[in-house]
């Protein structure tokens, strides 16, 4: 996956990546951490890099993130949490997309502020109805406040130096398309170049490829997930789970079947946090557990492996437009966007 190669590892990887206002974003990252006694919130659009930013922050500065969001935040006890890991390293709190956790969960932000922990907060919508209190402590100077800014010209470098990179043949006019339709979302971007680049090829040959290595050898999990990565891309996942599935009867008994099931289960829960929610941090799991599969044990069985239980519908350009009610320019333009949708 793009989003997870080209996911800056520190702080220079960040600007390097993600351009935007270099000096200024430097200089108030650096004012706040030498005294970060105040929580600082950090805000732009969905997909501009604002986590990203935060654990870039905290790889440069060696620090142990805590991360609280809405799938832990009702779980989460803030008194529980140390200043220093096991490690040595200091903590930092990160809360991320605060406008989505108060928009389901009640959490006191007061509580926050007594908290003697380095605190960063991310959000995508600043005037949220349910944001008012926080503005007003940016207001009092009670919280400090950062936007993040990626112009055009800048989101389009980073595209283009992805495709430079990864030696794609994509015309001015794809990217202008990739641009147009993402920005500012850099996530989505990304994302949408890996689709594009993976709908010419033949998909299910590709993973009927991937079933025999994961299914029929016995290679470590490191290599199997390193093999997975490599050639895969999310849309992938969408026909490869199912089909393991279907097939771990066939190839597994007993204690191994169970575990399997296991693994596919975890792989397909976080690849549904990761997919559906944008939590791109959280897909590494997906393959890391399909990988788990890998090591198991075979049965004595000699099942061949089986793709054709699974039907998967095929659209056809001469006519799919019509069903879209969109002309056929419209679906020139976006038509690749619904065949990964039905494909």
């Amino acid at each position: 996956m793009y989003v997870i190669k080209y996911h800056p590892k520190n702080l220079d990887d960040y600007f390097r990546y993600y351009g935007g206002e270099e000096v200024f974003i430097r200089s108030s990252i650096e004012m706040w951490i030498k005294n970060p006694d105040k929580p600082l919130l950090i805000y732009s659009p969905p997909g501009t890099g604002k986590t990203a930013l935060v654990y870039a922050l905290a790889n440069t500065y060696n620090m142990n993130i805590y991360e609280i969001n809405s799938f832990n935040v009702k779980d989460v006890d803030l008194k529980t949490v140390s200043k220093y890991d096991l490690h040595g390293r200091r903590t930092l709190i990160l809360i991320d997309d605060i406008d989505a956790i108060l928009e389901t969960s009640r959490f006191d932000v007061d509580s926050i502020l007594d908290l003697k922990i380095p605190i960063i907060m991310t959000a995508n919508d600043i005037w949220n109805v349910k944001m008012k209190d926080i503005r007003a402590k940016i207001q009092t100077g009670e919280i400090q406040a950062l936007e993040l800014k990626i112009s055009k010209i800048t989101y389009t470098n980073l595209i283009r130096s992805i495709i430079r990179r990864e030696k794609i043949d994509l015309s001015e006019d794809e990217l202008r398309t990739i641009v147009e339709l993402n920005y500012p979302d850099i996530r989505a971007g990304i994302n949408d170049l890996e689709i594009r680049i993976g709908t010419g090829r033949d998909r299910l040959t590709n993973i009927f490829q991937v079933m025999n290595t994961i299914l029929t050898t016995k290679p470590k999990m490191i290599d199997v997930k390193n093999y997975l990565d490599r050639n895969l891309n999310i849309d992938d996942y969408r026909n490869l789970i199912p089909f393991i599935e279907w097939n771990l009867t066939l190839r597994y008994d007993g204690e191994e079947l169970k575990k399997a099931y296991e693994y596919i289960s975890l792989a397909d829960i976080f690849f549904f946090h990761s997919s559906i929610h944008r939590r791109w941090n959280l897909f590494t799991y997906t393959s890391r557990f399909i990988s788990f599969i890998a090591t198991l044990k075979n049965s004595n069985s000699r099942s061949r492996i089986e793709l054709n239980r699974i039907r998967i519908p095929v659209m056809q350009d001469s006519n799919f437009h019509q069903e879209l009610h969109m002309s056929q320019k419209k679906y020139k333009q976006y038509g690749y966007l619904f065949k990964n949708i039905f494909t």
